[in-house]
């Protein structure tokens, strides 16, 4: 089937939607005319299966098709999002009291365990807008955080957005600290975490868009353990103004 979905504000038109699929992400199923359209084929399917094992080892080939469609309709549109001011990162984004912390770590640091900190500690104020890979929007008329379908091993998403307040570097340690990070520093974190397109009119395009979120965003960094002490310095220290 092909359905159109809407990220970002921006309408994605799927072609040869599986029902599978179509049922992860469904929630952003949209009508409208759509500003482009992906196909994923064969050949995609197989460069996912690749990229897995480079990362992951030889088991990553048997890793099953739905997956890789998953992760490939993922890459396609993410590359395309580019020339619509839009980036993908990888982070929990919870947003709370209307404005949007992205916390980005290494896989396996605590991401999501942090952000299941601030629901604990803050109840009803915390929306999770997703626990994986939100996009993010960058334009003239502010920085935005929107929710996606690719939200993590819990499938915690809203198809919602709001403003980005701030973005948090994760690492682990016993106490709990926070820290500003200097604006020099911003961008090697800012790269490590956002999707790195290979073509280099993309390239350009994302650099620009990350200086934008360098310049206007603050970032902090968090050295934290797993308590709700850790969620409410956390959202202490960021609300100084800067």
């Amino acid at each position: 089937m092909d359905k159109c979905i809407k990220l970002a504000d921006t309408v994605v038109l799927v072609e040869h939607l599986s029902d599978s699929l179509y049922e992860k992400v469904k929630k952003y199923e949209y009508s409208g005319e759509p500003s482009f359209r992906v196909d994923i084929t064969d050949l995609d399917l197989e460069e996912e299966r690749n990229y897995f094992v480079s990362r992951n080892g030889k088991e990553s080939e048997m890793i099953g098709s739905e997956l890789l469609e998953f992760s490939a309709l993922l890459r396609a549109i993410a590359e395309n999002l580019i020339d619509y001011n839009t980036m993908l990162f990888h982070g929990s984004a919870v947003c709370m009291d209307g404005q949007v912390y992205l916390f980005c770590a290494d896989s396996g640091t605590g991401k999501s365990t942090h952000a299941r900190m601030w629901r604990e500690c803050f109840g009803d104020r915390v929306v999770m807008i997703n626990d994986d890979k939100p996009l993010i929007r960058i334009d003239e008329t502010g920085i935005i955080c929107y929710g996606s379908p690719w939200s993590g091993k819990h499938h915690l998403d809203t198809n919602t957005s709001a403003p980005v307040k701030a973005v948090c570097i994760l690492s682990r340690d016993t106490e709990n600290h926070i820290e500003m990070i200097d604006k020099d520093m911003t961008m090697q974190y800012l790269l490590k975490y956002s999707y790195r397109s290979k073509d280099p009119s993309r390239i350009a395009r994302s650099l620009a868009m990350l200086d934008q979120l360098a310049k206007k965003v603050p970032m902090y960094a968090l050295g934290c353990n797993i308590s709700h002490e850790a969620a409410v310095i956390a959202y202490e220290g960021m609300q100084e103004e800067v």
